[in-house]
């Protein structure tokens, strides 16, 4: 994302009162962000750092208003571990738990399976999930 886009965004943010209410705690903030420049140490939101997060869509060319709630999204980490998620209504999904990357996901919806073909070096999957998108992928995070 430019540097001019995300002083917007996190202007933006500071002015809706980001916070309690403004989306934080619920995970309702922009979906298709990069969820993660804020959410980690030194990021507007670093009282609550996540690990991985990301929001899903119907298609790769997806509107940031066209967010899936209800999509299962499972991440298995180098050293095993599986954490699997639920994406809200707004189609976003995080977690903070601790994950050795890099990693294997899954996106699961109504009985079909998207596996990512390569293994995923963080756990910001919107930075490269993005329109346009960035390392390799094909669009936004989309269910199968």
């Amino acid at each position: 994302m430019e540097p001019a886009v995300h002083g917007l965004l996190a202007l933006v943010s500071l002015l809706a009162g980001c916070g309690e209410l403004g989306g934080v705690t619920t995970g309702k903030m922009y979906a298709g962000a990069d969820c993660l420049a804020c959410h980690a140490a030194g990021g507007l939101a670093a009282e609550r750092p996540l690990t991985l997060a990301g929001s899903v869509f119907p298609s790769p060319q997806a509107g940031a208003d066209e967010g899936m709630g209800g999509v299962e999204v499972a991440v298995t980490d180098a050293a095993g571990h599986t954490v699997t998620l639920s994406s809200n209504e707004v189609g976003n999904f995080f977690t903070d738990e601790q994950l050795a990357f890099p990693l294997s996901v899954e996106v699961r919806w109504n009985g079909a399976v998207a596996r990512m073909s390569l293994p995923v070096p963080s756990g910001s999957c919107n930075a490269c999930h993005a329109l346009p998108p960035m390392g390799g992928a094909t669009g936004r995070v989309f269910v199968p």
